[in-house]
């Protein structure tokens, strides 16, 4: 660690603590002790940390040092002297793992109650507990855990086991966890649940319908349970990269299965239909109803509005659960089919219920209904009140823990911080984030206002000069550069993806130093992270794919995301409109991005135009089209 950083730390003491004395070590070197195993060395840290804003944390690592050893009164001191704290809620977390492996449950129980936003461990933990006092948890309860799609982490793995062992769990559920294990592609947990059946899973069964799907359904057992879930499992794999093949066997495979296979069977055909843009999906999915998965809900109305199909729409909509069919989504494409079955004055008030939302479905009812009947009404935050919340200690915990980089732990006290502040608090945070740079921390904070909304804090605008000037330089929109970079990067500079892309447009490196190459720059991969130099590249690569795509920007934000070839193989060989064209992207990530950034420019463009009209107008998707496309 460099000098000037070592001095900047001691500083942000001297600073933050409010004592005139310089410590022999800061914050990151107790972090680095804690990491490194070096407890003897981070135990005097601790020793000399009282009255110091971030002593709690260098306390709070001593604690977790040693928590299999230490006494618990040590730990209630701790959480009596920092109570209401992040420290504190992160260590009785910690301390309800470690009664659990002591088996004190009723000690756990009753740190449960003392939590301030239960987790899901601490459920899981909670019915550990009750097992080991012979408690039963409630049916309802159990049945709601064993249903979730989500994989278990290993608390809750083991909790699930020991609901095995107390045969709180039929055989029908635990087949049930197979089935959704194997849907996603969770194969090892599969055959775990399996084996605690009278019927388990095959490993060599599993390692044929992994690898040679079609092989394996060719001699599958289709009169046991084991056979016929991988049946389904092998079904979905070959699905995926031979869907004709799959289809031709299907009716095979079904026939004399259980309603519940074959309708199963035949949802994974429709989803995977839909997802390849077959229109086949649609009567795959008839013949699975009714479908029990959120995915293949969504789908079999997807695939509808991309053949334009509004009675099927319809249908599809009202066939939904009252918590999916409320969903906004839901809400403004039932609006668009009524629409085109004529029925507009039903599709009005539906679009008016969105429309006050400034999301993209509340953007595009907008549009659908005409001007806003009452203006959006902008709030800044009061200079009293910002004043107020920087001086609270939590605040200025995360402001600290910030400036010396250690990034994960401000974003855990921050958000811990700010959850329970109200609207005024909320702007005011925000505006103290803004003014330090923490640009995402204030966009995540603006965010989270219940009824003042304050757009310029919401759509922060930093290094304007840099992206306003190559923006307008290549004849882009600045507004949707700026949408683009809010939902890549949210204007942390040295932003880094688990795939590689770094800076503020997040370029992948390839991708920078072609454009570098192209544009005669001297280029290393050190820079990605400079502002300008980011900022050069991104708009230059985003202005090419805009040109290669025919100046459509939809068609150009799916292709900064996903690749210029996917975004044109999602075209039709006909125009389209644009909302058909996001909604039934088969990527969710890219589906989900293209409506964060299309909604951030428009956003964005009222910060930079305020007389404009908040809607969301689309430009139509053309036709495919032909010409070459070159680049990464």
């Amino acid at each position: 660690m460099s000098r000037a950083l070592r001095l900047g730390g001691v500083l942000f003491w001297l600073l933050f603590g409010g004592f005139g004395r310089a410590q022999a070590w800061d914050i990151v070197d107790a972090h680095a002790a804690y990491g490194g195993g070096h407890y003897a060395q981070l135990q005097k840290m601790a020793d000399s940390s009282d009255g110091l804003l971030l002593g709690s944390y260098v306390r709070y690592w001593a604690i977790l040092s040693k928590i299999h050893t230490i006494d618990p009164d040590v730990v209630q001191h701790f959480f009596a002297a920092n109570k209401g704290s992040w420290v504190s809620e992160s260590l009785r977390r910690a301390w309800m793992r470690e009664l659990a492996t002591r088996q004190q449950w009723v000690g756990l129980q009753q740190e449960y109650q003392q939590l301030t936003a239960p987790f899901d461990d601490g459920q899981c933990l909670l019915w550990q507990a009750d097992a080991a006092l012979g408690n039963k948890p409630d049916v309802r309860q159990i049945a709601a855990f064993w249903a979730q799609p989500d994989a278990w982490d290993s608390i809750c793995t083991a909790t699930a086991n020991l609901m095995v062992q107390q045969q709180w769990i039929t055989a029908r559920q635990l087949w049930g966890r197979v089935r959704t294990d194997l849907d996603h592609g969770r194969v090892q947990e599969a055959v775990h649940w399996s084996q605690q059946t009278e019927a388990p899973l095959s490993s060599q069964d599993v390692s044929l319908a992994e690898q040679d799907p079609e092989q394996f359904l060719s001699q599958a057992q289709l009169s046991t349970r084991p056979g016929q879930e991988l049946a389904l499992f092998a079904l979905a794999k070959l699905a995926r990269t031979r869907l004709d093949e799959a289809i031709r066997l299907a009716p095979e495979i079904f026939k004399e299965q259980p309603a519940s296979v074959a309708h199963h069977g035949w949802q994974i055909l429709g989803l995977q239909a839909a997802l390849q843009n077959d229109v086949r999906a649609q009567s795959f999915f008839a013949r699975a109803l009714p479908l029990d998965s959120v995915l293949a809900r969504a789908w079999r109305i997807r695939v509808a509005i991309r053949q334009t199909a509004w009675s099927d729409v319809l249908r599809a909509i009202n066939d939904l659960p009252e918590d999916e069919a409320s969903q906004s989504i839901w809400k403004y494409w039932k609006a668009r089919a009524l629409w085109n079955l004529n029925q507009h004055q039903a599709a009005r008030h539906l679009w008016a219920e969105i429309a006050v939302q400034d999301d993209y479905y509340g953007l595009l009812s907008r549009n659908r209904m005409g001007p806003l009947l009452l203006p959006s009404v902008h709030h800044d935050a009061i200079p009293e009140v910002v004043d107020e919340v920087r001086m609270k200690a939590g605040i200025r915990r995360a402001l600290a823990l910030h400036a010396a980089g250690l990034g994960r732990l401000a974003y855990l006290e921050w958000n811990w911080d700010v959850h329970d502040m109200d609207d005024d608090h909320l702007l005011a945070a925000a505006e103290v984030a803004a003014r330090e740079g923490w640009y995402d921390r204030a966009i995540y904070t603006a965010e989270h206002t219940h009824q003042l909304t304050s757009l310029h804090l919401r759509y922060l605008t930093p290094f304007r000069d840099v992206l306003e000037g190559y923006s307008r330089e290549l004849g882009l929109d600045p507004a949707w550069v700026y949408g683009l970079i809010r939902q890549e990067s949210r204007f942390v500079v040295v932003a880094h993806s688990g795939v590689g892309a770094g800076g503020l447009m997040q370029l992948m490196p390839q991708t920078a130093q072609w454009v570098a190459n192209r544009m005669g720059l001297h280029y290393h991969a050190g820079m990605v992270n400079e502002v300008g130099v980011n900022a050069q590249l991104g708009t230059y690569y985003l202005k090419h794919i805009l040109d290669m795509l025919g100046g459509n920007p939809v068609l150009a934000t799916a292709a900064y995301n996903a690749g210029p070839r996917r975004a044109r193989s999602w075209q039709e060989n006909h125009p389209m409109d644009a909302d058909v064209y996001i909604e039934t992207i088969p990527f969710a990530e890219t589906r989900d991005y293209v409506k964060k950034v299309m909604a951030n420019a428009e956003h964005y463009t009222q910060c930079l135009e305020p007389n404009h009209d908040m809607v969301l107008r689309l430009a139509e998707i053309p036709a495919v089209g032909q010409n070459s496309l070159n680049g990464p």
